[in-house]
């Protein structure tokens, strides 16, 4: 019986999630840089437009109009990253799912139709469920499972609320919603105390610098708008990187 070769690569696994940071954070930085130099109460004309159109009624100051621009471009960015996320975990499905399928016959209708079959299963699984199908699976455990799912929660207030915290997404016993990322946590000790390093901080001579893996919190209370800064964005995007290699470190040994 002819055999069929199949090369699996894990990176292919990684790839959506870095793309979509990638994406965001060149993107976030174009436009957010683009709005600082933008004269709002004039905006330009789409490029290549034959027809524009002129709003009256609008009394927002230039300021409040850059305030809003700006939320909507990091709303927008951080549902992207959400969603690179999500297909990196439809990615880790189907490789799992191929390697399952060791020594078995190719079935009926071949092996793009099956892999369309795996695919369509991983896109109707709600997002715990294919968390939890993925992490099942694994050698080892994600350390991150807990910052998964509160990344998730926060994507879907900004999608299906407008960003503004409702009862839907707060933490069970609590009257507030949690966004929990890691990150890299790096510092020095000055007399005892862990002092965060920032651009053009002096250090001295043999003072050590401390590399390692810490986390960071953001709280929404209920009722309140979902909102980051540019540089926060910016830490949001990086987890992609803590997501990703954590999930491909952990994927099954061929």
């Amino acid at each position: 019986m002819p055999e069929l070769k199949i090369t699996l690569n894990p990176q292919g696994v990684m790839a959506p999630a870095l793309r979509a940071m990638q994406n965001t954070c060149e993107l976030m930085a174009i436009c957010l840089t683009a709005l600082d130099s933008t004269d709002l109460e004039n905006p330009p004309q789409i490029p290549g437009s034959f027809f524009s159109w002129t709003f009256t009624g609008d009394h927002r100051s230039a300021a409040e109009k850059k305030s809003a621009y700006t939320n909507w471009l990091l709303s927008k960015g951080f549902h992207d990253l959400a969603i690179g996320i999500r297909r990196s975990l439809e990615e880790a499905f189907l490789y799992i799912e191929v390697c399952k399928l060791r020594g078995e016959k190719v079935p009926e209708g071949g092996i793009d139709e099956l892999f369309i079959q795996i695919r369509r299963r991983a896109n109707q699984i709600n997002f715990p469920d294919l968390l939890a199908s993925v992490n099942a699976e694994l050698h080892e455990p994600m350390q991150f499972e807990e910052e998964f799912l509160s990344l998730q929660k926060v994507r879907n207030c900004l999608e299906h609320r407008d960003g503004i915290v409702s009862h839907l997404d707060v933490n069970d016993g609590n009257q507030s919603l949690r966004l929990i990322l890691p990150k890299l946590k790096v510092y020095t000790e000055i007399d005892g105390r862990e002092i965060d390093l920032h651009s053009n901080m002096r250090i001295e001579k043999e003072q050590e610098i401390v590399i390692e893996r810490g986390r960071r919190e953001r709280i929404f209370p209920l009722q309140t708008p979902v909102i980051f800064s540019g540089a926060e964005f910016e830490e949001i995007a990086s987890a992609c990187w803590f997501f990703g290699s954590d999930l491909v470190g952990k994927l099954p040994k061929l």
